[in-house]
């Protein structure tokens, strides 16, 4: 990891494990106005939780990848906490970590197409949860990347690949991710909200072709006789997917989950359901004979009764949940994984 182009009387040069690196001092005020690429600097105050690391940044016309990584040392050889790389050439966004010249298991996956294009510019955010990085793209939640190696190790963060730098800064004591002012007003939010009209004595709100994940606003709660539909197809090879009536949006801290249904069918076809509460999961409630099938469409019901959830699934009932908070606080709906979503109705 070597930086590029003439050092000035600011930079420092250290020797480690043979290699010589070029690191640029990082400000005090946390914010470094258009640093070069390849770029390299010791962190200004060590990362916690609350913290975030901000790129703003232009991807190059002819682009094949490029890499922030966060660094333990300040060598080509250094231990890397997170690397998080871009590939244009492979339209993936590839996490990992690297731990005695070894690297470890990649993780790819993430729900949408990568947002990175050629050419343009970007902001990517990376924040510091209490067990994990969460990593976003012009105000989007991407994906998360659970800590391999304990936090106070990283000392540094190094740039390099097919990209200009316009702006790199270290925020700390930040209350939520995403954050409103993380990028432009539109893409502020974690998934991109629908909103369904306040009246829903009056009107049905008919959302068609979401896409997945979804994220709609219910902006007056629900109340008894109110009713969620959700209508889809579950993907070929699908592990699990979820629909939550939660209060909130942000993915840290976590919203409170008034109802989860949660498929499971790497684990025999079950469907579990739960409650997440004051930062804590309840009891889960499961029950086997998923009537979901792989690769089939279905039309899932949840009918708010006097006392409890009724679930029913392709027209049969199918289990009951009972309530353990006020739905009236339910002001989101959220569906993620393994599912493609054609329809939501609120009832």
């Amino acid at each position: 990891m070597s930086q590029q182009g003439e050092s000035n009387d600011e930079e420092q040069e250290f020797k480690e494990n043979d290699y010589w690196v070029h690191v640029s001092p990082y400000p005090s005020e946390g914010q470094i106005i258009s640093p070069a690429v390849p770029y390299t600097s010791a962190l200004h105050a060590p990362l916690a939780s609350g913290h975030m690391i901000v790129l703003d940044g232009e991807v190059k016309p002819g682009a094949q990848r490029f890499n922030v990584d966060l660094i333990c040392g300040l060598s080509v050889k250094s231990d890397v906490a997170l690397h998080v790389n871009p590939r244009f050439d492979e339209m993936r966004l590839v996490r990992n970590t690297r731990h005695n010249e070894r690297w470890g298991e990649e993780e790819s996956v993430v729900p949408f197409k990568l947002p990175l294009k050629r050419g343009e510019p970007f902001y990517m955010y990376i924040f510091v949860a209490e067990s994990k990085f969460l990593i976003a793209i012009d105000g989007r939640h991407m994906c998360s990347y659970q800590f391999r190696m304990p936090l106070i190790r990283i000392s540094g963060i190094h740039v390099e690949g097919d990209i200009k730098l316009f702006q790199l800064e270290h925020r700390r004591n930040l209350t939520e991710y995403p954050m409103p002012s993380c990028a432009i007003a539109a893409a502020s939010l974690p998934i991109p909200t629908r909103s369904c009209p306040a009246n829903l004595s009056t009107f049905c709100s008919h959302i068609v072709g979401p896409g997945t994940p979804f994220l709609g606003d219910i902006p007056e709660g629900l109340a008894i006789g109110h009713q969620v539909e959700v209508k889809g197809k579950v993907k070929v090879l699908p592990h699990s997917f979820a629909v939550n009536l939660q209060r909130g949006k942000t993915v840290w801290p976590q919203p409170p989950i008034i109802l989860h249904i949660n498929p499971r069918f790497k684990e025999g076809h079950i469907i579990v359901r739960n409650a997440l509460l004051k930062g804590c999961w309840g009891n889960e409630e499961r029950s086997g004979g998923c009537p979901l099938k792989p690769g089939q469409p279905f039309h899932l019901v949840i009918r708010c009764e006097s006392k409890q959830f009724n679930i029913a699934i392709n027209g049969i009932a199918f289990a009951t949940f009972k309530y353990r908070h006020p739905i009236e606080d339910v002001d989101t709906i959220l569906v993620e994984g393994d599912v493609k979503v054609s329809d939501i109705y609120i009832r």
